[in-house]
């Protein structure tokens, strides 16, 4: 059996979607030949919701290392409160440790903690131990204007699998950041979203750090292609042998714990006589056009027929970043169409467990998608396994088309770069309200399975077998 040391700083009861992948994959791993060691940081020194329970799904014989953090009270006066900053001595320290002691095959980093990432080629310098990335966000997000300051400008290009890149990328400014969270984690966010110097200052630093990460890295793998499109253009020396695209998995072993415990969710009471549809997940801007096509068709609709007065549609964890008792905006793009009275926003996320009682517990289900084609939303798998009907408002190109389309889970509304919402509410009203009410879907669960956690930690460790054959090669 050959060890893999995980690195994800967020781990339960930290409910940081970053780490799920990992959390995920550990009962799976073991049958495709590999033993984990995860490394984490205190939680206790991490913000945002936590569930307890999330411990319990994490197998017992698994060997977990957790780092301390410097305290933010000390750093504080530096500017640096982000708990991948203050945590990174430690995580080093320990890291070095573990690998001395237990002598992993290979490191995988988890997390869109992306600084951490440094810590890749410092461990395979002083141990000479492969690693591999995991981008589940961009780490220095790529926008039209910023794109050509994107240059590798080091070793000639690199055509063999796995080879070692001695590499030494480079990016003459900093890129303009652009919010994108294919796996938001929201531990990122706090340094990513200020603004003035200390947001200039912190691009420029990613922008430094990013290629240093990459320069000796074995393998990459990514949540969507539109990632492994721009680090390729970043680094023309990584070939396409260097990528594994891959979403997270269904979590099929999460639902299988909610059914044997009582858990209960508080956001909206069931049998109160009204109908419940349930949305957890975030509301950025980016999904601004599924939701105003949604809310312009439930303003048609109740307009046709006042039942749909008797509906309440519920959005959960939407903007759990942001402070303050203002209304979310989802809420107020609610307000706009029309329908204000009839949605319930809470930005706040819920416990993890929590939010999935939410999806057993309505009556439908809604995932509205992002305008960003790239998007991969691996929350579509706990929509799916919820056996709920299921509505889904996409970008064409998205992956979860094709996953719906696949599995016939839900009932998928596409739409097109620069379509309006008008021309996307007259398909939602044709497909979804005027055939309400509407059956749990029968969805092809042996097409599916390729999406379980299963699947796809069997895909993973064959990307690290490539890994690992690649640097024997090299």
């Amino acid at each position: 059996m050959k060890r893999v040391l995980i690195v994800s700083p967020n781990w339960p009861p930290v409910t940081y979607p970053d780490m799920h992948r990992a959390r995920t994959a550990l009962p799976y791993l073991s049958e495709n030949g590999w033993v984990p060691l995860v490394l984490h940081t205190d939680p206790q020194e991490q913000g945002g919701a936590r569930d307890s329970r999330l411990a319990d799904t994490v197998p017992p014989d698994t060997s977990v290392f957790q780092a301390t953090s410097v305290a933010r009270g000390w750093t504080r006066w530096l500017g640096l409160t982000h708990v991948g900053w203050r945590s990174l001595p430690s995580l080093y320290r320990l890291g070095s440790q573990i690998i001395q002691r237990e002598k992993p095959d290979l490191i995988f980093f988890s997390t869109t903690m992306f600084p951490v990432m440094i810590l890749g080629p410092l461990w395979a310098k002083k141990h000479g131990v492969p690693y591999v990335l995991d981008f589940q966000d961009p780490w220095v997000p790529e926008t039209k204007s910023s794109s050509p300051a994107f240059t590798d400008t080091s070793s000639p290009a690199v055509t063999g699998r796995g080879s070692k890149h001695a590499v030494d990328g480079r990016m003459d400014s900093p890129p303009e950041t652009a919010g994108n969270d294919a796996g938001a984690a929201g531990g990122n966010d706090d340094w990513r979203n200020c603004l003035g110097l200390k947001a200039k200052l912190s691009r420029a630093i990613d922008c430094r750090l990013e290629p240093y990460a990459l320069r000796n890295v074995s393998h990459i793998i990514s949540v969507s292609t539109a990632y492994v499109e721009m680090l390729s253009r970043r680094y023309p020396r990584l070939s396409a042998d260097c990528f594994t695209v891959l979403p997270f998995g269904a979590p099929e072993l999460d639902f299988e714990y909610l059914q044997q415990h009582s858990i209960e969710q508080s956001v909206f009471r069931t049998g109160d006589g009204r109908r419940h549809w349930v949305y957890a997940g975030r509301g950025g801007k980016d999904m601004a056009l599924a939701l105003r096509a949604l809310f312009l068709s439930l303003a048609r609709a109740r307009q046709k027929d006042a039942e749909w007065n008797n509906l309440r549609l519920h959005f959960i964890g939407t903007d759990y970043a942001s402070r303050g008792l203002l209304p979310g905006r989802v809420a107020l793009l609610a307000e706009a169409c029309g329908v204000g009275d009839l949605v319930e926003e809470k930005k706040e996320q819920v416990g993890y467990f929590e939010s999935l009682r939410c999806l057993l517990d309505a009556d439908a289900l809604l995932v509205p998608g992002s305008e960003d084609p790239g998007y991969t939303a691996s929350k579509i798998y706990p929509y799916i396994l919820a056996r709920k009907p299921l509505l889904a408002v996409f970008h064409e190109q998205s992956s979860v088309c094709q996953v719906l389309r696949e599995t016939g889970a839900g009932e998928l509304v596409s739409f097109r770069s620069g379509e309006t919402a008008e021309s996307v509410s007259e398909r939602i009203t044709r497909q979804w309200f005027e055939h309400w009410p509407k059956a749990a879907p029968e969805a092809d669960w042996a097409a599916f399975s390729r999406y379980s956690a299963r699947g796809m930690t069997r895909r993973m460790c064959e990307a690290f077998n490539r890994a690992l054959a690649g640097r024997k090669t090299a």
